[in-house]
């Protein structure tokens, strides 16, 4: 059957494009307000990244040394090398999930910005653009060394989450801010403040706070990288 000339024109329009091209809104050029609310998405993008850097950083090290110590025993016969094996996989997996997800917020400003005629804000969206490159890379050379290290040791002992306590951070310099923490709030209720659900999953939170069955009725206590944390009694 011969299609009419006319339905062949129109067979682009009811179709569609054939590719996924730039929304009208992608296109236009920003405002101030919009670019530099991109910015705090990118940059709330990058302390949840960095966060999870410094939790999967501290297990590494600790996991590297404790193995050094134990190094006459097989790996599924030492419980505090276990407990860092099973939680640097879970962190390991949310610090490349972070980073990746970084690398994306951090090219929407980038393209927001090239469309952009406004100035301000030009060396926060650098700053971004490089400091989501440098997660991505060090998250890549991160993951390697799971690769090699701890996804053998997890298949071979099959280690399971267990609550435990966090490591201790490095030193901060004179007045800088204690920044927030990436760990695993879990058994129901929820973690305070925020209340985010205490449902396993990595959250990254304030570095006080504690895990409440009710509405945050519990006693804040210090908290600390790569820990796993259940409520208590309220």
């Amino acid at each position: 059957m011969r299609r009419s000339p006319a339905l062949l024109l129109l067979l682009p329009l009811l179709l569609g494009p054939a590719h996924a091209d730039p929304g009208p809104l992608e296109q236009l050029a920003p405002t101030q307000e919009e670019l530099d609310e991109a910015l705090l998405q990118g940059e709330a993008a990058l302390a949840r990244s960095q966060a999870l850097q410094e939790a999967v950083l501290l297990l590494q090290g600790a996991l590297g040394e404790r193995r050094g110590e134990a190094r006459r025993l097989p790996v599924c016969e030492e419980p505090q090398v276990t407990s860092l094996v099973a939680r640097s996989r879970v962190f390991g997996a949310a610090w490349r999930d972070a980073a990746q997800r970084l690398r994306v917020e951090a090219d929407r400003v980038g393209r927001m910005a090239a469309r952009g005629t406004a100035v301000a804000g030009a060396g926060r969206v650098a700053r971004l653009a490089e400091d989501a490159a440098t997660q991505a890379e060090s998250a890549a050379l991160a993951g390697a060394w799971h690769g090699t290290f701890v996804e053998t040791a997890f298949k071979e002992c099959g280690p399971a989450l267990v609550a435990t306590p966090g490591l201790e951070r490095a030193a901060r310099a004179e007045g800088e801010p204690e920044g927030d923490v990436a760990l695993i709030a879990r058994g129901g209720g929820f973690l305070c403040p925020g209340l985010s659900p205490a449902d396993g999953r990595v959250v990254v939170a304030s570095p006080r706070g504690c895990v409440s069955r009710s509405a945050c009725s519990c006693a804040e206590a210090p908290l600390l990288p790569g820990a796993v944390i259940e409520a208590v009694a309220d």
